[in-house]
């Protein structure tokens, strides 16, 4: 035991940038793309049964005004399956402001009017604060990655 040597974090490091861009393009394709896209339809058709769920008030035009947003929002994902390098800003950031912004508006439901809604304070509130996190720190490893492989 005594001459055993620390094995080296070069093969993690290695499979950790490896799987950089299949995890970031599986979030943006994937979650943001297909499943924004998935969000979007039922702001559209069923809006006033989206906002009862959210606890808002049914009947507002804003659902379906976000139910586009939604859809513009994955667009930005699908698009990214056809477009790599830079490109994967624009869906992050847009992404990422969203649902940071709307992770802020359910916090700010919670506090000032104690809307405990699943649709408010459930896991949407988590996943609106974790996955943009997730995604720009995948973002910039890709990024940095591929400028390593540039400089290269």
């Amino acid at each position: 035991m005594r001459g055993r040597r620390i094995r080296s974090v070069r093969p993690l490091k290695s499979l950790f940038r490896l799987s950089l861009e299949p995890a970031h393009f599986y979030l943006l394709a994937g979650g943001w793309g297909f499943g924004a896209a998935l969000l979007a339809v039922p702001h559209i058709i069923a809006p006033d049964y989206v906002a009862e769920y959210v606890g808002w008030q049914a009947g507002s035009p804003f659902q379906v005004e976000l139910g586009f947003a939604n859809l513009g929002r994955a667009l930005l994902g699908i698009l990214s399956i056809r477009f790599r390098g830079t490109f994967w800003v624009a869906p992050v950031v847009t992404n990422s402001v969203f649902g940071l912004g709307a992770a802020y508006i359910h916090l700010r439901e919670i506090f000032e009017h104690s809307n405990y809604s699943p649709g408010n304070a459930g896991p949407v509130l988590v996943l609106d604060i974790v996955v943009p996190v997730v995604a720009i720190a995948l973002l910039v490893g890709y990024l940095r990655k591929r400028s390593g492989e540039s400089a290269a």
